[in-house]
């Protein structure tokens, strides 16, 4: 931030898909998450459609959990990263020193006009799993980092399977958080 920078800050919600819709797959299938978003973005804040093309730092952690059995208290679940395997079609991974057992960090692309991620995840093993995105908050563009946008990323025509979830926490009813950013799906 320089010193005659005058921060602006933009909000913007975006989504993500998860798709088969199927709530069960067998080991070796593969999960796609995609990401497709126009850089002409609507901000929640001013109510006006921002270009924010040339973000540098745009993407997402995903999360990956396997259910273990919980209550209203415990989540019961363990980190699962290293279940599954990965197929990056377009996006770039970021390695995480700091939880490489729970998450896997990337960035997305853009091309042309619109920003870009796809990913298949092909599980390794079953069990009863949820990935969950997280959003992009401090996002600045390429020579500009006096702007900075907030990048909501929730699931979007995707069926979340979130009674998993439930069924692995008898009693918990999900956050609103956990509702738009969690899917959930079995492996057999």
């Amino acid at each position: 931030k320089g010193i005659d920078c005058k921060e602006i800050v933009y909000s913007f919600s975006t989504s993500i898909r998860a798709y088969p819709d199927n709530d069960s797959i067998n080991v070796n299938d593969t999960i796609w998450v995609e990401f497709s978003s126009s850089t002409q973005l609507y901000d929640i804040n001013s109510g006006t459609n921002i270009s924010f093309s040339g973000a540098a730092n745009l993407g997402t952690s995903i999360d990956y959990l396997k259910f273990t059995g919980g209550s209203i208290s415990n989540p019961g679940v363990i980190p699962a990263a290293n279940d599954f395997g990965y197929n990056l079609v377009t996006g770039i991974f970021i390695p995480d020193p700091f939880q490489p057992e729970k998450n896997r960090d990337y960035k997305f692309v853009q091309l042309g006009n619109e920003y870009k991620f796809k990913l298949g995840i092909v599980p390794k093993q079953t069990g009863i799993f949820a990935i969950g995105v997280s959003d992009a908050p401090g996002i600045y563009r390429v020579n500009d980092n006096c702007t900075k946008a907030g990048f909501q990323i929730t699931f979007a025509n995707t069926n979340q399977h979130l009674y998993y979830y439930e069924q692995n926490r008898p009693g918990y009813i999900p956050s609103g958080y956990e509702q738009t950013h969690m899917y959930c799906f079995k492996v057999k």
